[in-house]
Order: C-alpha cells, then structure tokens, then sequence
C-alpha cells in the first residue's frame, strides 16, 4: 500500500474524454428519447452464457440504438463502460429469452462492454475512430486489450488465494493458535502484494486492508488501523490473537469484498503498465527500509511478491515492447536478474530470512538495484505510446 502522505500513482484512466450521454437505457417494453433528432445507427448484441457475441464493435459517433438480446440462460444485463471504471449506460434485469432496446449517445473513443452477471464478460466498443477529437486521448492501442485481459486472468487466482488465506488466518487466529497465525499471515499477503496496482484502484479496501500504524492519529491505539498489520502487531509484538480475532475476521470479509469487485471490474492497459513500475518504485522508497513489516519481519516476502507482480506485467507486455522497444525489454529483463540475484543469498528454504538478517550494504545494494528497475520500467508506458496519469 502506497501510505496516504505521499500521492497515489496508481490511478484509473479514463479510456475515452469527454463523454456526453444523453440517454440511458430502456426495458424490452419501452424506449427512451434521445435529445437530438439525428437518426440513431443500430446495431445487435446477443448475451450468451460465454458473453458478448459479437465481441467487438465499431460504430460513428453519434446516437446510437442497441438491441440486445438474450441468449443465455438466466437473467442478465450489459453494461457500456469507460476504464475507470465508469458505467455510461446500462440495461439490467434482461430475462432470459428476452430483448432490451439502449439509446446512447457517445462521443469518439474506446469503450469495455460488460456481458452478464456475477462473472463479467468483456467485450469493447470502438466509437469512430477510437480517439478524443476534443484533445489529447487516454485509448490504448488496440493490441494491448488482450494483454489486459491476459493480466485479469493472472489476477483471478491470486485473489482467489488471498480470500483463502485470510480466511484461514482468521480461522487460526479464532482458535487461538499463535504459531498457525504467525506462519498463515505471510502467506495470506502473497496475492495482494502482486496485485497492488489492481487493489489500490479501491482506496477504501485498500486503507481497511494494508495500511500501516503512521497512517493514523494514535498509531497502534487507533481503533482505525485494521488489515494486515494490525493484526501482525497484535501477534508478533503482542502475541496476543485474542485482540487480533476481530481485525482478522474483517480483513477476510474485505478480501472477499475485494474479490468481487476486481470480478466487476475492466482492467485499464494503463493501469497495467503504470503498476509495473510503481510496485518498484514504493519498494524502493519504502519496503526497503522493513517499515511495512515491521513486527513481523517479513519484508524480503513482500518484496518478492511486489517484484513477481511487476514481473508478470513485463511479461505479458513482452510482444509488444519486443516491437517497440527492445533495448528497454532487454534492459528490464537484465535488471530483474541482477535483483533476483541479490535476494537469491538470503533465501531460507522456500522462503526468506527475517529482514533483519539483511545487512545495511546489502539494503542499500538491494535499494539501487530496486530504483534502476523502477527507472526503466517507468519508460514501458511511453515507448508503447500509453498516457498514466
């Protein structure tokens, strides 16, 4: 978790600017008017049981009629979206079988549809030509769809784990046993520290689960400081699960709180490469220094966790920065290995040792090599021609 005295990097970007909605949807039995008297084009959607068919559309700006259909087997809806995420119109409650009919009015740009309830289908809609004409745009290239999917995809299990984990944290914690506790709540961190560029696009969940005492007025006193590490102060430096058990219980609830969403949501290309860098970059500024885990001493696991994260982004964005760029992939690539290098020597096992083994040379080592990383990875988002604000 990036802490609140310093601003975010990791925000959402909008897919297209200057949105102007005039209408929003209508049920199968009624139609709602559009302010303009030009014609709308029209065009169909059938929602299936595996999401939208046809998957992708072009159409001219302008209004729009879409006829959706049902196909699926249950009740279902579909949603057009900016990559914030921003619902700009929406026809819920289709039963299956049945037709809904959603006049919208959109301005050029790249929009994510959502097919279906419970799991989100995606799909996308390409108004014009896929840019702002009012100004600088925020649409990604085409290509990179399919890399963000891709990174929802990598992101499914590990949120799946994270729920598990904490689940058997707190189940752990409930009865008291210490030992369990304090071996389960590193483990339970691994998934969330990969996807911190995802789970920080939910600052509430983000600030109940992960952050740290500094954060709040009274530090460990406060009664606002929840998540992790409240609870790995109550068990590392108080060994007392007692007071943990209620923190622990509510960390699981917002881990499966976070599931869901995360389920609902279009990961932005933008966030995606962004988020390779900024993983480093607060590793290097503040991770480094073992203040996160602090009770705990559990860093070089974090830290491991933040750069599999960040790697897995690169990774993805291999084809696409081959093309582009391939004197920064392969400088990214060497600098991974020299990292890896470096926390190889304090692996224990299939873990690490306890961050106050790590000597000071080798923290300031570690740190250099964490800022050179952050440095080159901050360059993917221009050589592929993406805007992160």
């Amino acid at each position: 978790m990036i802490q609140r005295t310093r601003a975010r990097r990791i925000v959402t970007t909008a897919a297209v600017t200057g949105l102007a909605l005039t209408a929003v949807a209508c049920s199968s039995t009624s139609t709602s008017t559009s302010t303009t008297t030009e014609l709308p084009k029209a065009f169909a959607v059938a929602l299936t049981d595996t999401g939208c068919t046809p998957g992708t559309f072009t159409v001219d700006p302008g209004p729009t009629r879409i006829t959706i259909t049902n196909q699926s087997g249950s009740k279902s809806e579909f949603e057009i979206r900016t990559a914030k995420p921003s619902i700009v119109a929406e026809s819920e409650g289709i039963a299956a079988g049945a037709d809904a009919d959603l006049d919208v009015t959109l301005d050029p740009g790249t929009y994510d549809l959502a097919c279906g309830t419970g799991e989100v289908f995606k799909g996308a809609l390409v108004v014009g030509d896929g840019g702002d004409t009012a100004g600088p745009t925020d649409t990604v290239p085409t290509s990179l769809t399919a890399v963000a999917a891709a990174y929802q995809a990598y992101a499914t299990p590990l949120l799946d784990d994270t729920v598990e984990q904490t689940e058997l944290l707190s189940d752990a914690i409930a009865a008291g046993d210490l030992a369990k506790a304090k071996t389960v709540y590193a483990a339970s961190r691994n998934g969330y520290e990969q996807l911190e560029p995802v789970a920080e696009l939910f600052p509430d969940l983000d600030s109940a689960m992960d952050a740290r005492a500094d954060d709040w007025p009274q530090a460990e006193a406060d009664p606002d400081f929840t998540g992790w590490h409240r609870i790995e102060y109550e068990l590392f430096a108080k060994g007392d699960t007692a007071a943990a058990a209620p923190f622990a219980v509510r960390l699981a609830a917002d881990a499966k709180s976070l599931q869901t969403q995360v389920a609902a949501l279009t990961i932005d290309p933008a966030v995606m490469t962004g988020g390779a860098a900024a993983l480093i970059e607060e590793a290097a500024q503040t991770k480094i220094t073992g203040e996160e885990d602090r009770y705990s001493g559990v860093s070089l696991i974090d830290l491991s966790a933040n750069v599999a994260g960040s790697e897995k982004i690169v990774e993805l964005l291999t084809p696409p920065l081959q093309a582009a760029n391939p004197t920064l992939l392969t400088a990214i690539q060497g600098d991974f290995a020299t990292l890896h290098a470096s926390m190889d020597t304090y692996e224990s096992g299939t873990t690490y040792v306890d961050y106050g083994q790590v000597t000071a040379a080798d923290r300031a080592k570690l740190q250099g090599q964490l800022a050179q990383l952050s440095e080159d990875l901050a360059q993917i988002p221009g050589a592929l021609q993406i805007e992160v604000k």
